[in-house]
């Protein structure tokens, strides 16, 4: 069933990278440039029966949104943008404004997923400790400051995934563990003990599905493959 979106169209051109449904709405996520009523930008919501623009404030204006979630009542942002007033490429929005979390994110990131776990915002993506934040791949957020969730492992390029599943939190891509050899790919962390597995030569995991007995992963290597872990 047609969404009334023809991308082929002029003005409508642009990738959807994300969907995220809130409030029995669907929000979709990308690089959009999408004219209707009025000019959406980066974020779409459809609410059963028209698109609307998720922001109006020009925050998206030539960037990337690339996930949407609410935590501790507001309505968060993240991707690849920088506007005048936002520190890199997250923000939240309170009452009637977009406002920067804390520093936000030092250096030149790109934020590819959040999830919350237990009473904490985890933000994965690229951006490194060297560039002035607590950690590389993968941060928590509280609502005041930024924190290392894990320092037994240090990435070594983007986080690029991460999700609550049975009641767990899952996140991949490449990282050392301390005191383990080699590049991991994936961990698991349910509240209390962190487990690391994917090592061994697994070329670079790019995206994860977590079911109920399976771990699904895309990932890169000579060629592109897709592997189930029981």
């Amino acid at each position: 069933h047609s969404l009334g979106v023809d991308t082929s169209a002029q003005g409508l051109g642009g990738g959807v990278d994300q969907f995220r449904v809130l409030n029995g709405e669907l929000n979709v996520l990308g690089s959009m440039d999408w004219v209707f009523s009025d000019t959406i930008d980066g974020w779409a919501i459809w609410d059963g029966l028209q698109w609307r623009a998720g922001d109006n404030t020009g925050l998206l204006t030539g960037g990337l949104a690339k996930d949407l979630i609410e935590y501790q009542g507001d309505r968060y942002i993240a991707g690849n943008f920088n506007r005048p007033g936002f520190p890199h490429d997250i923000a939240r929005w309170t009452t009637d404004h977009w406002e920067s979390l804390g520093p936000g994110i030092q250096g030149d990131p790109w934020v590819n997923e959040l999830a919350v776990y237990g009473d904490k915002l985890y933000v994965c993506g690229e951006f490194a400790a060297g560039w002035g934040n607590p950690a590389s791949g993968l941060m928590t957020w509280d609502g005041t400051q930024w924190a290392n969730p894990f320092p037994q492992i240090a990435f070594v390029a983007m986080g690029r995934n991460v999700q609550v599943a049975n009641g767990k939190l899952w996140f991949c891509g490449p990282f050392m563990a301390q005191g383990l050899p080699g590049i991991y790919n994936f961990g698991v962390y349910d509240g209390t003990t962190l487990c690391v597995f994917g090592g061994n030569g697994l070329a670079d995991a790019g995206r994860m599905c977590v079911a109920p007995d399976t771990l699904y992963a895309f990932v890169w290597g000579n060629d592109l493959d897709v592997n189930a872990l029981g």
